[in-house]
């Protein structure tokens, strides 16, 4: 390897800030810069670019976008296109900027780094955080041999065969920054700007408005826990960042207007002080089925709360059951009944809420995943040398 550091650029699909951007900003911040230089490309200025940009990286722009799955032949054509513009564009980017190793942030990244780190001679690392089908564009990954990180077992699994048949495949758990996720002293002012009573016990999901995270499954099952716990509150943190689902927040609110507890139920929007809005709660409940990881499972975790979520992909790999957290089916009857459990055993909540803490700090620390995936970028800087 050379004395000299390495240049690493990371290319991310999109400027705003979700879950893989949180945990680009960490790695990032972890990296050993006198092994590693950590430069980005991004589609335009916005808030990772300003965060990246905090974190003194460099910063370049260019014309990677969200690709939609095509509705027929025709749309192929037109995206395949479009990919193919920009193609020269990141490869320009990419020897610009002297790297040595391009890293997509994402499967959407991938299509458009992967052939332009293949053109620029470079190496490509993939980092897969999506449990979905990719169908043709499988092939056209597997052609450029990358090295791919997978989020979860469950992910690596999902691979098309071509894929695992020609690339390096690599199982790195995501990892926090678990000194962020401590008491910090808020637990009260939050749930009084909440309209939370003392008194209440406060259980809460925190995820993007999308469907697949399962927001009208929490709803059903905060109505039959309410039954159960009359002095339960519950919090839905989040918004459509994206803009992918613009109605659905509507319907969501609409919904339980027409149930027993629209009194019960507290609509945050996006939330910047997540570990705050945390410390005020008593439960996490992830209601998501297919989730690839579930990086806010690990966060609630580090906050010392007990955690509900559903026996399946990511956070069945996260969760042990009735040791740091319950796993259930998913339906809303297992999802109630595991947080009635808690709800009137506080003995319990408070010690699967302990080891939960353990298990993060323990195993979900972001300088393991730093550490891995530097391991990587050595083999791949040796075999250049």
């Amino acid at each position: 390897m050379s004395t000299s550091p390495v240049k690493v650029l990371f290319v991310n699909h999109t400027s705003c800030v979700g879950g893989a951007e949180h945990s680009l900003v960490e790695l990032i911040h972890g990296i050993d810069r006198s092994r590693f230089t950590p430069a980005a490309v991004v589609p335009g200025p916005g808030e990772l670019a300003d965060a990246l940009q905090g974190a003194d990286v460099e910063v370049r722009f260019a014309a990677v976008s969200m690709i939609k799955r095509p509705s027929g032949p025709l749309d192929m054509v037109s995206t395949l296109r479009r990919v193919k513009r920009v193609i020269p564009e990141l490869q320009s980017c990419i020897e610009q900027s002297g790297a040595a190793i391009v890293h997509a942030n994402s499967t959407t990244a991938q299509i458009y780094a992967g052939p332009a780190a293949a053109r620029a001679r470079i190496s490509s690392v993939w980092h897969c955080r999506d449990l979905v089908d990719i169908g043709v564009a499988g092939y056209w990954l597997a052609r450029k041999r990358p090295h791919v990180i997978c989020v979860s077992r469950a992910v690596a699994r999902k691979l098309p065969r071509p894929i695992r048949e020609r690339s390096s495949v690599h199982v790195i758990l995501n990892g926090i920054s678990t000194q962020r996720f401590e008491t910090c002293g808020r637990r009260e002012a939050v749930r009084a700007e909440l309209g939370l009573g003392t008194g209440d016990q406060v259980v809460t999901m925190i995820a993007p408005l999308v469907p697949w995270k399962a927001h009208m499954r929490f709803l059903e099952m905060a109505a039959q826990v309410a039954d159960a716990v009359p002095d339960t509150q519950f919090l839905v943190v989040g918004d459509d960042r994206f803009g992918h689902h613009p109605a659905y927040d509507g319907e969501l609110r609409e919904t339980v207007r027409g149930m027993s507890i629209a009194d019960k139920v507290h609509f945050t929007g996006h939330r910047d002080d997540v570990a705050a809005i945390l410390e005020a709660s008593d439960i996490f409940v992830h209601p998501a089925r297919r989730e690839p990881f579930g990086r806010v499972v690990v966060e609630a975790m580090a906050m010392a709360l007990p955690v509900v979520a559903v026996d399946d992909a990511g956070p069945s790999e996260i969760v042990r059951h009735d040791e740091d957290g319950l796993l259930t089916d998913g339906s809303e009857a297992g999802l109630s009944a595991a947080v009635i459990r808690l709800l009137q055993d506080p003995e319990t909540a408070a010690r699967l809420g302990t080891a939960a803490r353990d298990r993060a700090r323990a195993d979900f620390d972001v300088r393991r995943t730093v550490d891995e995936v530097q391991q990587i970028y050595e083999s791949l800087a040796g075999a250049r040398n």
